[in-house]
Order: C-alpha cells, then sequence, then structure tokens
C-alpha cells in the first residue's frame, strides 16, 4: 500500500472522520464502501446488518459533504461515478489504516497474557470447534480463561481488525470478504441442510434445490443469516428474489415453528440438530461454506500465539 494516498488523505481533509455534525463518521464511510462493494443499497444494509434507509441517509449526507455524486442509480444496479471510484480507492485504505490504528493501541493495553478472546456466530461454533477450544484449554500448560463474543460476521470481522478480539470462527460463501491484511486458516468446506417439520410438503424429498424453497418462510432466532455466510440465501440473492424471514427472540422459538411445519430453516451440515421432530435434507448448490479461522497479524501474545499454532495444527491444510 502506498503511504501518499493515505498521507494526503489525512493532510487535505483532518476533518474527515470528526464525529460532529461537520465531520464524516467512519458509519457513513463504511456504509459508503459497502454499497461500493456490493452494487446494491439492500445489499449494504444486509451486510452491515441495519435498514436500507440508514445506509441511503449516510451515502446522501457524505455526497453532501464532497459536493459531488458517489453513485449512479438505477432499477437494478448502483453504479459507482468517476468521483465514487476516486473516493473509493482511498477511503478503503483509509478505513485499513483506522482498524490498525485501532488494533495496535488494544493489543498493547489489554492484558493478553492470560486471557484468550474468541469471536464467533451462532450458526458457525459447531461441536468441533468448541471441542478444539475445550482441549486447547485443558493441554495449554498454562492457566488461561476464554472469553468469548457472540456478534454477526461483518461485526466479528471489524473486531478482529481493530483489536477488540483475538480472533473469530466464521462461516462465508465468499472469501473476499475477509480483508487480506488478516491472518486465516480454512478448517473445512461444508454443505447446508435444510430442516422440515415431519408433516412438511418437502419431508419426503431425498434433497432440495433453490426451486423447491422460493416459496417457503424461513424461521432464525437472533440475527438472521446474510448472502454473505448462507449458501441459501446467496443463491436467493444471485436470482434476484428474496427469501420469506421470521426472526424469533430464541433457537427455541424458531425450532418450534419448524416442528409444526409453518417454517424451515437451513444449517452449515456440521452443525448439530437440536431436535428429532424435524427432517434433515441436503440442500444442492454449486456453492459452499467456507469455514475459517481468522485473527489479527499483529496479535504476538503468548497465549493466542498457541492458540493459532495449535488451530493450525488441526486443520488439515492452510487457506
Amino acid at each position: 500500500m502506498s503511504g501518499s494516498p493515505l498521507f494526503g488523505l489525512v493532510v487535505v481533509w483532518p476533518g474527515w472522520i470528526a464525529t460532529g455534525e461537520n465531520g464524516m463518521r467512519t458509519e457513513t464511510i463504511r456504509s459508503f464502501l459497502a454499497v461500493y462493494e456490493t452494487g446494491s443499497f439492500t445489499a449494504a444494509a444486509k451486510r452491515l446488518y441495519t435498514e436500507q434507509p440508514v445506509i441511503t441517509k449516510h451515502v446522501s449526507c457524505l455526497e453532501r459533504r464532497l459536493g459531488c455524486q458517489l453513485f449512479t442509480r438505477s432499477t437494478r444496479r448502483v453504479t459507482p461515478t468517476p468521483a465514487g471510484e476516486a473516493f473509493y480507492e482511498t477511503a478503503s485504505e483509509a478505513m485499513v489504516l483506522l482498524d490498525r490504528a485501532s488494533a495496535a493501541a488494544r493489543l498493547l493495553s489489554a492484558k493478553q497474557d492470560a486471557v484468550l478472546r474468541l469471536g464467533y456466530h451462532y450458526f458457525y461454533m459447531d461441536s468441533l470447534t468448541t471441542g478444539w477450544i475445550k482441549e486447547f484449554e485443558e493441554s495449554c500448560g498454562m492457566e488461561i480463561s476464554v472469553a468469548y463474543s457472540e456478534a454477526v460476521l461483518h461485526t466479528l470481522i471489524r473486531q478482529v481488525a481493530d483489536g477488540q478480539i483475538d480472533g473469530c470462527f466464521v462461516g462465508t460463501t465468499d472469501e473476499t470478504i475477509i480483508p487480506p491484511y488478516l491472518g486465516r486458516q480454512r478448517i473445512v468446506d461444508m454443505s447446508e441442510v435444510v430442516l422440515v417439520g415431519k408433516t412438511h410438503r418437502l419431508a419426503g424429498y431425498s434433497s432440495v434445490t433453490l426451486h423447491d424453497l422460493l416459496d417457503e418462510t424461513f424461521a432464525y432466532p437472533a440475527q438472521p443469516p446474510t448472502a454473505d455466510n448462507s449458501v441459501v440465501l446467496k443463491d436467493f440473492e444471485d436470482a434476484g428474489r428474496e427469501a420469506h424471514m421470521w426472526n424469533t427472540s430464541f433457537e427455541s422459538s424458531a425450532l418450534r415453528l419448524v416442528e409444526r411445519g409453518d417454517a424451515i430453516i437451513d444449517l452449515p451440515a456440521e452443525s448439530p440438530v437440536p431436535s428429532n421432530d424435524v427432517v434433515i435434507i441436503p440442500y444442492e448448490s454449486k456453492r459452499q461454506i467456507h469455514y475459517q479461522f481468522v485473527w489479527n497479524m499483529a496479535n504476538k501474545s503468548e497465549v493466542f500465539e498457541r492458540f493459532r499454532e495449535f488451530v493450525i495444527g488441526k486443520t488439515v491444510r492452510p487457506c
């Protein structure tokens, strides 16, 4: 990465990351980057786990601040203007710089010698990984404690990038979601399965495809997955279709809807299924979930280095 564009950005626009009304908030910049990278305000909102009007407001505020249009909007696609292209090149580098600065400060100031801070998304904290962590604690040879942080995919990546957690276990449908300046170790590639109630019309199927699911309703507890970490939802997105979803507060509530036949749910094939009253059906797709461990390469604490080496030793092959 060249140093001059970043240096020039800081000098010419000294207030660009300010938090006041006249400055550019970091969340505004992240919204712009998400729209640029996904080509859609709706997809950007899903990536950042917010609502589409929030993304639209952020981009509009940014355009007013800069005094130029960053995107050309159409009914089918959002295309960056020449100004948007120019802004993205340096803004994306600047966000990397901010994340690295945050990480450097946190990693130096935190007392990490006996604490391992791990993040996960409930969708992908499978029994295999949980067993690894327990095995590491028992075999580490030093007294440690493990602090867990549950969050959605892009929040976890950002927490690793700015040093809030040591590493995270995530599943992605597209590995480019993970910034290249973070370390990563692929654990396994996996397919997905669909869970339905025993009286559901799909219960007798030996496998299902996207076509079979287009009119179904999906039930997810808490924060639902997105196309970035669900093969089924990625296939919906590629087909230009929107999946019907119900969000529940608890996993048991979502599972009950599935058991009754009112909804279905897709899960990674390696996930444990906490019910005997559902049918598990393989989902056919050209895509797979890439399940991997992601970490900040600036983290040199002894306990984390041991854990990273432990995970790599458990993994068949590196990324």
